[in-house]
């Protein structure tokens, strides 16, 4: 089995050579995906047996969210800004206005969690890693986050407030670049994204085959380095860790 729980890379050979070498002069604090007494087995009808993990990932990043809402037709907002784009001639209250419902629909939210990352989105991460190893069948069949959206967190573990107008007037929640629309050929236009701070936290529940057990820590390892939602690997990058 693997050494302790919570290891620092501070040494070259982490790695074999030739493998992951972004790794080598990473020195966060990560979890090993050894034998723990937080982690619980459950019987599985089939030949490997399941073992369920609970990690908590703290953000050493900002976190750049871009939610599919925006190409819903049937989204009320998309809508909205559908009008506003359609006029010729637009006021500074309908500059203002396709601003603010960028930001919104770029939003994962939900009434009751509020900021949250589906767990589709923190799978593929782990998935990503797994490619930098050349792992990836072995583990995108292997794991699966088990609850369907993950809330996020202050690193105080405590929910961000749910005044989306706060979150937005304060600009700490703000992502602000220049885009081309259409892409590459089109006028530069600015852009609003959702971004949450540095120190945001995502603490769930993973389930696993053990037969991927060995390979699982190096992935995890590695998606820390790429990072999770839009602008990797500048933003997004996180330290894991078991609890």
């Amino acid at each position: 089995m693997q050494g302790p729980l919570i290891r620092a890379l501070r040494s070259p050979d982490r790695f074999p050579r030739g493998q992951h070498p972004k790794t080598r002069n990473h020195a966060e604090a990560v979890t090993c995906l050894g034998e723990s007494k937080n982690m619980t087995k459950t019987k599985s009808s089939g030949v490997p047996e399941l073992r369920r993990l609970k990690l908590k990932w703290t953000g050493v990043r900002p976190l750049i969210m871009h939610s599919a809402r925006g190409v819903d037709p049937e989204n009320t907002q998309v809508r909205q800004k559908q009008q506003l784009q359609r006029k010729r001639t637009k006021s500074e209250d309908d500059l203002l206005a396709l601003k603010r419902l960028d930001w919104e629909l770029g939003l994962y939210w939900d009434p009751e969690l509020k900021l949250y990352i589906p767990s589709e989105n923190i799978e593929r991460c782990i998935v990503q890693g797994a490619a930098t190893i050349k792992k990836t069948k072995a583990v995108e069949g292997a794991i699966e986050v088990t609850e369907s959206n993950v809330q996020i967190t202050s690193a105080r573990g405590e929910p961000y407030p749910d005044d989306l107008d706060a979150l937005y007037e304060s600009g700490r929640f703000q992502f602000r670049h220049v885009i081309r629309i259409p892409p590459r050929t089109g006028s530069r236009v600015m852009s609003i994204r959702p971004m949450i701070p540095t120190g945001w936290q995502l603490l769930f529940e993973i389930e696993f085959h053990t037969i991927a057990q060995a390979i699982l820590e190096e992935a995890i390892l590695a998606a820390t380095l790429i990072g999770l939602c839009d602008w990797r690997p500048k933003f997004g990058r996180f330290v894991s860790e078991i609890v």
